[in-house]
C-alpha cells in the first residue's frame, strides 16, 4: 500500500533551508511513529512531500497514524504502477476505475511533470475515453461528476489516487521554538 502525504501548506511557504527543516523533522516523527507499528514501514522524502510504503494488513493502523500527526495536510491513498506509453497509463487505471464509474458520471484529472511524447490534457482524453468503452458509466461531466479518477504522473511513475484523507494541519512536533507566557487574573492577559 501506498500513501502520499501533502504537507501542510504554511510549510510550503516557508525559505528552503526551513521547509527543508520542517519537511525532515516530519518525516523523522513519522518514522517514529510507524515503526511502533511494523519495522518493515519505509518513507521517503521529497522537498513537497512525504511518501510512506506499507503491507495491506496494516494499512489502516498506518493510516490512523498519519491523519493524526501534525503537519500532515492531506494523505492520498494510491495505486503505484510503472506505465511508459498512453496505452499503459489507461491500462492501469482502468483496473480500479472501471468499478468505480459503473453507473456513475465521471471526470479524469492528471498533474503531470517530467518530460513525455504528451500532455496532461492527452491523458486525460485517452484515459477518460479508454476507461468510458470498458465501463458502463452514465456520461462524462467535466464540472460536477459524481466519481474523480486523479492521476499523478512524474517521468515513469504512475500513481492512481484511490481515496483523499484530511490530516491534523498545522506544523510538524519539534519545528517551533519555546514559548513561555504568564496568566494573571486580568482579562487582556489571557489574550496573550
Amino acid at each position: 500500500m501506498k500513501f502520499i502525504i501533502k504537507l501542510f501548506p504554511e510549510i510550503m511557504v516557508k525559505g528552503t533551508a526551513v521547509k527543508k527543516k520542517m519537511v525532515s523533522q516530519l518525516n523523522d516523527n513519522l518514522r517514529t511513529q510507524l515503526l511502533r507499528i511494523n519495522q518493515s514501514i519505509e518513507t521517503k522524502r521529497f522537498s513537497d512531500k512525504i511518501e510512506v510504503f506499507c503491507d495491506d494488513e496494516i494499512a489502516d493502523n498506518v493510516l490512523n497514524v498519519l491523519i493524526k500527526t501534525p503537519g500532515v495536510e492531506q494523505v492520498l491513498q494510491a495505486l503505484q504502477s510503472e506505465a511508459h506509453s498512453l496505452e499503459e497509463i489507461a491500462q492501469a487505471v482502468a483496473q480500479t476505475a472501471v468499478a468505480r464509474i459503473e453507473n456513475k458520471t465521471f471526470v479524469v484529472r492528471v498533474k503531470r511533470t517530467g518530460t513525455h511524447d504528451f500532455t496532461s490534457f492527452e491523458i486525460e482524453r485517452f484515459v477518460g475515453s479508454y476507461i468510458y468503452n470498458l465501463g458502463n458509466p452514465t456520461g462524462v461531466d467535466l464540472h460536477n461528476p459524481q466519481v474523480k479518477i486523479e492521476i499523478e504522473y512524474h517521468q515513469h511513475q504512475l500513481n492512481v489516487i484511490e481515496k483523499r484523507f484530511k490530516g491534523l494541519g498545522g506544523f510538524p512536533l519539534g519545528s517551533q521554538g519555546e514559548l513561555l507566557s504568564l496568566m494573571s487574573g486580568g482579562f487582556d492577559s489571557t489574550i496573550a
